[in-house]
């Protein structure tokens, strides 16, 4: 056949749609077709467009082009000036009802395209079956001549009910772009590509993306030579078993993005050939290759990488991995490298080079099987981000990050969550003034038995939320520099579950932006006396379960903190505080202000609950002045819940004559009283204040002599 080029049978499809737009298909919406020959046809029905091609069963290429009697419509190209086909032969393409009893929106056609000759596309396939996803048969492309075509971008893209297809007769000598070609053809269990000529081919990324029903794959005849982004070329095929691409040319490729990403039946696979001297971006490559146990990379030449983000990430069945021969010179972002290798227990990157990286987050975080990790020499004075870095490596008793710079730092959420193995960690050179997050960041620390912050500097952290959250083993902590006035929301959690913590230093708190303090003690149950006289609770809208579990608490210092807001819920917040015996609120009160109802009445002024409102029957509240003391025992609620006899003015312990000076005379009053006093339930709250030098609710020989230790030491 002497010929110029037919065009596309795409254009044929086209001109089908625009035939039976006046018959049954209500329109809306617009689609540009993507084939500049269509300058009569350039915008379409998108709705139309798109139906038409998920109701398409089956195609079949023929060789005829008389179309039979009972066609639903057909179009001849050639009298619609837009084919011209040598001797006045037609193009023609037809549909036929699969179903005539169907309902028109549900109809399902096969498609026939015939010609007395080969059909030809002139120039590409672009996206020709895409969106074909009933389609269950592509039958004769052996008369389909693709010798001048280009493009084959999104092919085949959606065929997702395609089981199979046989390539072997195409001729792809010309074709430069295969992007995408099978990509979502998730039942495509048989591919034949046997013949394929790539020589020509630059675009292979997303190629097979998602075809997830491949078990296997030969691309032994793929010439690769020319191609430069292989960008999530298998990515999704998550049941082949192996894949050998040994003859694969990649010296041009500049794009390894996700390339194996998701194959997660991979077992085998050979790369051994591989040539990435240009390649720049590797992130993701082998992400979620849950089933390979080796990966060979030795020959990898990364120096002109600058992305290896999640390149290893949820390999969780690899073992061991040698990255020694990286060059990382170029690299800016490593972000969650080796996540969840959770097999992994050794692993070396002490040859990096990270002196240009600026996110290092998630780095290792779910490496739960790491014992041995060498990160001695990482640079990370340009890291801005180090949430979750190690994460979740519950396995990892050593770790050496004295060299860390943390200089640029601006986030540390769960930095260290899970390092539930961990013992002593040395933070003694981290500068922390850009950091703005700090949530979760010692979360289940539980064997860490020692922490110094003191060198933290937290002016502009703005949430601390279960930061110490779980870490059992500590027995104290020092917050005495914490710089907390940039917080804006919550501290919910901060130490929850630190069951052994004895002292906890949080004298320089700043919560008046806190709105959030639920469960912020909760399980702190040896401590025995918390000061919480710098918290501001005004902007407080939760409160539940704060002191929660904190069974050996005896004594709260209070000063401007009150739950009284319209919205504050402190609900069980005095749950299992079972020794709380006192509580001192240091706030100047006047008759104008509004008595705190702080722990046992909601704005309303009901009861919260039951079992806080019993709790409170032990407990005596000393306030500052007399004046603060008349204003809660002229409140009903006060009365009810506390009495006279257990609001009291606050007085300095020791000072028995209340002079102001503790001195020998002071001492022989308390001797006195012991001496006095048969039954200790006689002793009021009043009495226990000025006397009760050990706040252990007795007065005896003790109280005495440690009375007697101030007076001689002053």
């Amino acid at each position: 056949m002497n010929s110029k080029c037919f065009k596309s049978i795409v254009c044929i499809l086209v001109i089908v749609l625009i035939a039976f737009s006046s018959a049954s298909f209500a329109f809306s919406g617009e689609l540009f077709v993507r084939n500049s020959f269509i300058d009569d046809f350039e915008k379409i029905d998108e709705e139309e467009y798109a139906n038409l091609r998920g109701r398409i069963r089956r195609v079949y290429f023929v060789q005829t082009n008389t179309v039979p009697w009972n066609a639903t419509e057909w179009i001849n190209a050639s009298l619609n000036n837009v084919n011209s086909l040598k001797d006045d032969s037609g193009t023609v393409a037809w549909l036929m009802f699969r179903d005539e009893t169907q309902m028109d929106e549900t109809k399902l056609y096969d498609l026939y395209i015939g010609s007395d000759n080969p059909v030809i596309y002139a120039n590409d396939l672009n996206n020709f079956f895409g969106e074909f996803e009933e389609c269950i048969l592509i039958d004769g492309l052996d008369n389909l001549d693709t010798s001048n075509v280009q493009s084959m971008d999104m092919m085949f893209f959606k065929c997702s009910s395609l089981t199979a297809l046989y390539l072997s007769s195409f001729d792809t000598s010309n074709v430069t772009d295969m992007q995408g070609m099978f990509s979502f053809c998730s039942n495509l269990g048989a591919l034949s590509l046997e013949g394929f000529d790539t020589s020509n081919v630059e675009l292979m990324d997303w190629m097979f993306q998602n075809c997830r029903s491949l078990y296997s794959l030969d691309l032994s005849s793929f010439n690769t030579g020319k191609v430069d982004n292989m960008a999530g070329m298998f990515y999704g095929c998550s049941n082949l078993r192996s894949l050998d691409l040994d003859n694969f040319n990649t010296e041009k490729v500049e794009t390894m993005y996700s390339m194996f990403s998701n194959c997660s039946s991979l077992e085998e696979l050979s790369i051994s050939s591989f040539d990435t001297s240009s390649v720049n971006n590797m992130g993701s490559m082998f992400k979620s290759c849950s089933s390979l146990e080796g990966l060979d990379v030795d020959n990898f030449n990364t120096s002109k990488v600058t992305n290896m983000s999640g390149m290893f990430s949820y390999c969780n069945s690899l073992k061991s991995i040698d990255v020694s021969s990286f060059n990382t010179s170029s690299v800016n972002a490593m972000i969650g490298m080796f996540s969840n290798c959770s097999s992994l227990e050794e692993l070396d990157v002490s040859n990096f080079d990270t002196s240009n990286v600026e996110e290092m987050n998630a780095m290792f975080e779910g490496c739960s099987s790491l014992q041995k990790l060498n990160i001695e020499g990482l640079d990370t004075s340009k890291v801005k981000f180090f949430s979750y870095f190690f994460s979740g490596c519950n396995s990892l008793k050593n770790l050496d990050i004295s060299g860390f710079n943390t200089s640029s730092g601006e986030t540390m959420i769960q930095m260290f969550n899970d390092c539930s193995s961990l013992k002593n960690l040395d933070l003694s050179g981290f500068n922390t003034s850009n950091v703005k997050e700090m949530s979760w960041m010692f979360h289940g620390c539980t064997n860490l038995e020692s922490l110094d912050v003191s060198s933290f500097d937290t002016s502009k952290v703005t949430g601390f939320a279960q930061m110490f959250c779980s870490c059992q083993s500590l027995t104290t902590l020092d917050l005495s520099n914490f710089d907390t006035s940039s917080v804006d929301s919550s501290m919910y959690g901060m130490f929850d579950g630190c069951f052994n913590l004895e002292t906890l230093d949080v004298s320089s708190f700043d919560t008046s932006n806190v709105s959030n303090f639920s469960v912020m003690f909760r399980d702190c149950n040896s401590l025995k006396t918390l000061d919480l006289s710098s918290f501001d609770t005004n902007k407080g809208t939760a409160f539940i379960y704060m002191f929660f579990g904190c069974y050996n608490l005896q004594k709260l210092i209070l000063n401007d903190f009150v739950t009284q807001s319209l919205y504050s819920n402190p609900h069980g917040m005095f749950l299992s505080c079972d020794k709380l015996k006192t509580i001192i609120y240091l706030k100047n009160l006047s008759a104008s202000d509004d008595v705190p109802y702080f722990w046992i009445f909601d704005p309303s002024g009901g009861s919260i609950n039951n079992e806080d409102s019993e709790l409170m029957a032990n407990v005596t509240v000393f306030v500052k002045d007399e004046t603060a003391e008349k204003l809660l025992e002229s409140d009903d609620k006060y009365l009810e819940i506390f009495g006279k006899d257990r609001i009291v003015v606050l007085k300095d312990t020791g000072d028995i004559n209340e002079d102001g000076v503790k001195d020998i005379i002071d001492v022989r009053l308390l001797l006195q009283s012991y001496i006095n006093c048969a039954d200790q339930s006689a002793w009021t709250p009043a009495d226990l204040q000025l006397m009760d030098m050990n706040d252990d609710r007795i007065i005896d020989i003790i109280d005495v002599r440690l009375l007697l230790q101030a007076y001689i030491n002053s």
